[in-house]
């Protein structure tokens, strides 16, 4: 048997970091993390490769500091049990690739992380809402003419990539108002990192609601996730607080359609004077669809 670290695993050479000697390792579809030593951090790096279980016994006793073959076989149940490592019959069914070297951090006065865990991108401006909140200075007419290309999103994808990131949230203006949003998340698919969608859920196509199934299904079970936003309990104060009438009935039922595919959605609301005495029943409402997570912005 050969023992193979998963290919989309992340490995972040964190040892710098607050002088904490330690390194992480990250897998989206799980969203696990597993904290290594420089031990581990060397068998990860050697399990980059299909190896047989005497290869990883003799490459672990050269190492300082192994405790020994106990030790050794509880780190691997551990990466075993939290799929950071396949096991394969033979050598044909492994899988060729090289982890990506994280960047150099010696012209730095301070030791930060390698890079940042998260990063949001904001792709347009463009919102088919008109939030009373709105800090983007978003809106149907706005120029969109200087916002990444295609190419431009398609070469950010591949260097945060590179550079280990675990999660990329998507948001804008309103997402899917951008006319090549599809072929964007489309791209999304080919990469580590887990990813969010923050979006109003306004009026969706088919075509969009296909989109977040398949994202959904290739970054299964927790390598995604929407973010929205609910600011009332019923029409008149979410409409009134976005600006939109149907905005709450939009975003109910399109709530509604994505939990039935278990698809996990986060619920932001914004605290202000026309739903501060509404609170209890918007908790109520997030319940009802079975919703574990409600955040509040004051």
């Amino acid at each position: 048997m050969y023992y193979q670290l998963d290919k989309n695993a992340i490995l972040r050479d964190e040892h710098e970091y607050l002088d904490a000697g330690l390194s992480t390792l990250y897998l989206s579809k799980t969203d696990e993390i597993v904290f290594l030593d420089q031990n581990g951090f060397e068998m990860v790096l050697y399990l980059q490769a299909p190896r047989t279980y005497d290869e990883i016994i003799k490459k672990y006793l050269s190492l300082k500091s192994a405790k020994g073959e106990e030790e050794l076989g509880s780190f691997l149940t551990e990466l075993k049990n939290k799929q950071f490592i396949n096991i394969y019959d033979n050598m044909e069914s492994c899988v060729e690739y090289i982890l990506p070297v994280v960047w150099d951090k010696k012209n730095f006065q301070v030791k930060p992380l390698s890079f940042p865990n998260c990063v949001t991108l904001k792709i347009t401006k463009k919102c088919n809402l008109f939030c009373k909140h709105c800090c983007e200075n978003s809106g149907q007419h706005v120029t969109t003419s200087n916002e990444l290309t295609l190419e431009d999103v398609r070469n950010l994808f591949s260097k945060l990539d590179k550079y280990n990131l675990h999660l990329l949230r998507i948001s804008g203006g309103e997402l899917f108002t951008r006319p090549d949003i599809i072929k964007i998340l489309n791209e999304s698919i080919k990469y580590r990192f887990a990813l969010g969608l923050i979006t109003n859920l306004f009026d969706l196509s088919d075509e969009c609601y296909d989109m977040i199934s398949m994202l959904h299904h290739k970054k299964k079970p927790k390598g995604f996730g929407i973010g929205t936003s609910i600011d009332g309990p019923d029409e008149e104060t979410h409409d009134l607080f976005r600006g939109k009438k149907g905005a709450f009935n939009s975003v109910v039922a399109a709530i509604r359609k994505l939990r039935k595919v278990d698809i996990r959605i986060t619920v932001q609301t914004t605290i202000n004077k026309n739903n501060i005495n509404k609170l209890e029943d918007i908790v109520k409402l997030v319940v009802q669809y079975d919703i574990k997570k409600l955040v509040f912005f004051i």
